[in-house]
């Protein structure tokens, strides 16, 4: 079969495709894409996550479709949050100098991200039943990781699509961007504080032993 061929048989498909993302890349649809995008990255970053950390640990852990369901919550909250953050961004600060791009991409980290974290580290910590003392320690403590690791990923992420890519597809990198930092997110939320809890427990435990063994050895003088 020749190519002139293959592309006669895909071009309805093709056809077809291209009218999908026009629709749903067009002002009238693109916050619910946007929305769309987000919550579904949300679902697949943190399903990864437990699927990784099963396997790091050669156990069969059921899939926790709670933990899942309060990720993609947190998208849902947030989408709406980035794709106006976005209109706002491009229609302050247009053009594509070298001086815009870096005004961008301080306002992102400087601005945005603080605001995205407080988004995510709230509604997590308000659908899980936190008390609002573990909150503002989940803010302290987890957010500030996550923070350090956004300078690291977004600046150098964000210059790409400041300068390439045209408005309406700006989410849609920041979700594929987003997939691994949201595994990142999912470790830091949920095995981080396991971890520490285990940390927590075997040093009360050494402690608990060692303060036996010196109790006997009183006992024994």
């Amino acid at each position: 079969m020749s190519l002139a061929t293959l592309r006669l048989a895909f071009r309805p498909l093709l056809n077809s495709l291209a009218t999908t993302r026009q629709v749903l890349f067009s002002p009238q649809c693109l916050l619910y894409t946007n929305t769309g995008l987000t919550v579904a990255l949300s679902i697949t970053g943190d399903v990864f996550q437990q699927w990784y950390q099963s396997a790091r640990k050669q156990n069969s852990q059921p899939w926790d479709k709670r933990r899942t369901a309060h990720m993609a919550g947190t998208g849902l909250l947030i989408a709406p949050f980035i794709h106006y953050w976005y209109v706002f961004l491009d229609r302050w600060l247009p053009g594509r100098t070298f001086r815009i791009l870096w005004r961008k991409v301080l306002m992102d980290q400087l601005v945005c991200s603080p605001v995205y974290l407080s988004i995510f580290v709230l509604s997590l910590g308000i659908m899980e039943g936190r008390s609002w003392e573990n909150i503002k320690d989940d803010v302290r403590g987890k957010g500030s990781v996550l923070y350090v690791a956004e300078w690291v990923v977004w600046p150098p992420a964000q210059f790409v699509n400041f300068y390439f890519l045209p408005s309406k597809y700006r989410v849609l990198y920041d979700n594929t961007i987003s997939l691994a930092f949201d595994t990142f997110w999912s470790y830091v939320w949920y095995e981080m504080e396991k971890e520490e809890d285990k940390g927590d427990e075997t040093a009360n435990k050494k402690s608990l032993t060692d303060g036996t063994e010196e109790t006997k050895s009183i006992a024994e003088g």
